[in-house]
C-alpha cells in the first residue's frame, strides 16, 4: 500500500543522504554549468560577427563609402563583420595563422575604374579550413558589394538586378547564445533526473542501507516512488538555477504557453528520474552510472539539436534525432520558449516521454524485487 507519510519519510532521508554526498551533486549541477560555458560564452558569446582583416588602398570617395558599408553591415543579430586590423602586414600575417577568416584588399584604383564604370575588383584571400564558415563569409560580402552598387546603379542596370524577397517562420530569428543556453537548461532538465535517480538507488547499497530497507514493512512503491520524487526535487533545483541564468544573463523569456510548459518539465524529469533509479538497481554503483548519464546526455545534447537546429546536422545525426526521446523535449520547449508555438512536437514528447515512465516503474519494482542485500 501507497502511504503519504512514508513516502515524505523517504524523501527526507534521501536529501539529508544527498547533502551528506556533495560529489554527486556537485558532478549534476557542474555538467551544465560547464556545457553552458563552453558552449555560450566561448563559442556564442561575441555574436556571429566574422574576423576579418580590411586593408584600404585607394583614397577616394567611392573606396571610403564601400568600407562604411562593409563596417555597418549587420544582421539582425550582430554586425556581419568584427574588423581586426586594416594593416596590410598584420592582415596577411593573421590571415596565415587561421586568426582571420578573411581579408578584403580595396586596390588603389578601385575609384578611378568605379567611376569610369571599369568594374573594379576587390581582393579577398580566405583561410578556408572550414566549408561553411567560408561560405558564409563569402555570402556576407556578396552582400555588402551588392549593397554598395545598387546606391549608384542607373535605372536600366537596376532593372537587371535580381531582388528577392526574403520569407521566414517566424518574425525574428533567435541570437545563437540564447538558443544554445535553452538547449544546455534543457539538458540540465534530464541530466539532472538520470544522475540523480541512479544516485539515490546507488547510495542505499554503498550505504549499506538498503538492509534496513528490504527488512522493513515499507513497501516497495513506497521506496520506488520517494526515490522519484526526491530524484525529481533535486533536479528541478538545478534546473531553476540554469533558469534564473538564462532569463538574467541570456535574455531567455518565457512569455505563453506557461502551463503546457510545466506540464512537460514535469513529466520529462519525473521519466527521467525513473529511468535514472532503473539504471541505479541494475548497475548499483556510481562509478559506471554516472560516466554513462555524462556520455549519453552529452551526446543526445549535440544530436538532439541543443547546440545547433536539427536542419544543420549531418545525415547521420538528423537519422538519430528521430528515434531518441531527448529529440523531442529539445525540439517542443524550444517551440515553447523561443517561438511561442505548442504542436506535434509537443504532443510526441509528452506521449514518449509517458510511455518511458510507464515501462520504467514496473522495470524498476521487478528489479527492486530481485534485488538482494
Amino acid at each position: 500500500m501507497i502511504k503519504l507519510n512514508v513516502i515524505l519519510g523517504l524523501i527526507k532521508k534521501d536529501l539529508k543522504v544527498t547533502r551528506r554526498d556533495p560529489v554527486t551533486f556537485t558532478a549534476a549541477c557542474m555538467a551544465p554549468l560547464i556545457l553552458l560555458f563552453i558552449s555560450v560564452i566561448l563559442f556564442s558569446g561575441d555574436g556571429d560577427k566574422w574576423p576579418i582583416g580590411l586593408v584600404v588602398e585607394s583614397e577616394g570617395p567611392y573606396s571610403q563609402e564601400l568600407v562604411e558599408e562593409i563596417q555597418s553591415a549587420k544582421s539582425n543579430i550582430s554586425p556581419y563583420f568584427a574588423i581586426i586590423t586594416m594593416d596590410k602586414d598584420k592582415a596577411n600575417e593573421l590571415a596565415h595563422k587561421g586568426r582571420l577568416t578573411m581579408v578584403i584588399n580595396i586596390p588603389e584604383d578601385f575609384d578611378e575604374k568605379f567611376a569610369n564604370s571599369n568594374s573594379p575588383n576587390i581582393n579577398t584571400y580566405q583561410y578556408n579550413v572550414n566549408t561553411d564558415m567560408s561560405k558564409n563569409t563569402r555570402l556576407r560580402l556578396e552582400h555588402v558589394l551588392r549593397n554598395f552598387q545598387e546606391k549608384y546603379a542607373g535605372e536600366s542596370i537596376k532593372n537587371d538586378l535580381v531582388s528577392p524577397e526574403f520569407q521566414t517562420t517566424f518574425s525574428d530569428d533567435t541570437p545563437r547564445k540564447t538558443y544554445i543556453a535553452l538547449g544546455v537548461l534543457i539538458f540540465s532538465l534530464m541530466f539532472g533526473g538520470v544522475v540523480f535517480g541512479s544516485s539515490i538507488v546507488v547510495q542505499e547499497w554503498e550505504e549499506t542501507t538498503i538492509k534496513e530497507v528490504l527488512l522493513s514493512p515499507i513497501s516497495k512503491w513506497n521506496f520506488i516512488i520517494s526515490k522519484i520524487l526526491s530524484s525529481s526535487l533535486l533536479s528541478l533545483t538545478i534546473f531553476s538555477i540554469l533558469l534564473l541564468i538564462n532569463i538574467f544573463i541570456f535574455n531567455l523569456h518565457v512569455e505563453s504557453h506557461i502551463a503546457e510548459l510545466i506540464v512537460l518539465i514535469l513529466i520529462v524529469v519525473i521519466s527521467s528520474s525513473a529511468v535514472g533509479m532503473l539504471l541505479g538497481l541494475l548497475v548499483k554503483t556510481n562509478r559506471i552510472t554516472l560516466p554513462i548519464s555524462i556520455i549519453l546526455s552529452f551526446a543526445f545534447f549535440f544530436v538532439s539539436g541543443g547546440f545547433s537546429s536539427v536542419a544543420t546536422l549531418p545525415e547521420l545525426a538528423r537519422n538519430l534525432n528521430i528515434v531518441i526521446p531527448p529529440s523531442y523535449v529539445y525540439e517542443s520547449i524550444q517551440d515553447i520558449i523561443l517561438f511561442h508555438v505548442v504542436g506535434w512536437n509537443y504532443v510526441s514528447s509528452l506521449i514518449i516521454w509517458i510511455l518511458l515512465l510507464i515501462i520504467a516503474l514496473p522495470a524498476s519494482y521487478i528489479s527492486f524485487t530481485k534485488s538482494k542485500i
